[in-house]
């Protein structure tokens, strides 16, 4: 089957360089179910559908962990994480494995866990959560709590975890928000939840699709709004989706919102960028600058200098780049098909997932 390459690219502020695979290794991305990290070291970690990959501080070689027991025990990784103490958390349909270099351990599916593991994230109190096609699991040393719907939860279907500095933990359902504080669960959005990003005091942007699709949630605030990629006739609903959310520093919200074409449309998706600063929102589209295509979970970061970076991926072929915002005025890398994540390293560059040549490998 076609299969797309997979690298991984940083720009040094001048020029992107392309990282391809280990040597020896089918490297192509696993569309759907792809993830970039990076530690405080430099180390890049990516998914694949072969496996986890590490490229070292130096990005001069790659290794590889895969299902031989050196590590993730099962091939496609579906969400990856690193801690604030540098251990890699990844997690697969079979379970977690946790470690770094060739020191690892797993969790397998006991306790409930189970399904696809869909997001990974960490709180200031030294837990991980782990969200699964099963529920919620919390893991603090030795002690594993498992929350689902009988505990709280809106659906068992976890599509992103947050967790704010007062240690209340925000996830997202495929049927709503769920928030977790020291007097219990709580459900302040009933609709399905695709991203979260942190807000002001405290307070949690959530994204998801429909009219509205956006709103800022606090324990005592409840803010909604309404954005769209493109916009529709008078009357008609909106049914756009936010695809990925970015706070800058000066706390300016960053988002792609992606408009799929209705089944008698052509085969085509459309995204746009928007910000909203200090209470003004600004919609920005290929006609001022931007790549053209779609947007995916990822997509995009914002630096600590404030450039904006947004990868969009190309539909039927066609389109697909690396935007960058800068000095108000957006730039294209147009030569580049983004496929996955845009992360930024510790230096303050940024690191994206490439989609290369497609090539051709054998059936299994």
């Amino acid at each position: 089957a076609d299969r797309e390459a997979l690298t991984v690219s940083r720009y040094d502020g001048t020029t992107w360089t392309a990282y391809g695979g280990p040597a020896g290794v089918e490297f192509w991305a696993q569309a759907g179910n792809l993830d970039l990290a990076i530690d405080d070291d430099g180390v890049v970690w990516t998914s694949s559908a072969v496996g986890l990959l590490r490229l070292d501080e130096s990005w001069a070689e790659w290794k590889h962990f895969r299902i031989t027991g050196e590590g993730p025990h099962e091939n496609q990784i579906s969400a990856l994480g690193i801690s604030p103490g540098e251990t890699v958390w990844a997690g697969t349909n079979a379970g977690i494995a946790i470690g770094a270099d060739d020191q690892w351990s797993t969790i397998q599916q006991y306790g409930g866990l189970s399904g696809d593991i869909t997001a990974i994230t960490f709180g200031p109190d030294g837990s991980t959560w782990v969200g699964s096609a099963n529920g919620l699991t919390r893991y603090r040393g030795e002690e594993e709590t498992r929350y689902t719907t009988a505990e709280g939860l809106p659906s068992n279907m976890v599509t992103s975890i947050a967790v704010g500095t007062d240690d209340v933990v925000w996830v997202g359902t495929d049927a709503g928000l769920a928030r977790l504080d020291e007097t219990g669960w709580t459900t302040p959005v009933q609709a399905a939840i695709t991203a979260l990003a942190p807000g002001p005091d405290g307070q949690i942007w959530v994204g998801g699709a429909g009219d509205p699709n956006l709103a800022l949630v606090g324990s005592d605030a409840f803010t909604v709004y309404t954005v769209a990629a493109v916009v529709p006739e008078e009357g008609e609903p909106i049914t756009d989706s936010i695809a990925a959310m970015a706070t800058a520093p000066d706390g300016t919200l960053w988002l792609t919102v992606v408009h799929e074409g209705d089944a008698d449309e052509e085969a085509t998706s459309t995204g746009a960028v928007l910000s909203l600063q200090s209470g003004t929102w600004t919609t920005y589209r290929p006609s001022d600058g931007l790549a053209e295509g779609t947007y995916e979970p990822g997509s995009i970061a914002v630096a600590p200098d404030g450039t904006v970076w947004v990868a969009a991926a190309a539909v039927d072929g066609v389109g697909g780049g690396i935007s960058v915002l800068r000095g108000g005025e957006w730039s294209i890398d147009a030569d580049r098909r983004a496929a996955g994540p845009i992360a930024i390293g510790p230096d303050g560059t940024p690191w994206v997932s490439i989609s290369g040549v497609s090539r051709r490998l054998p059936d299994s």
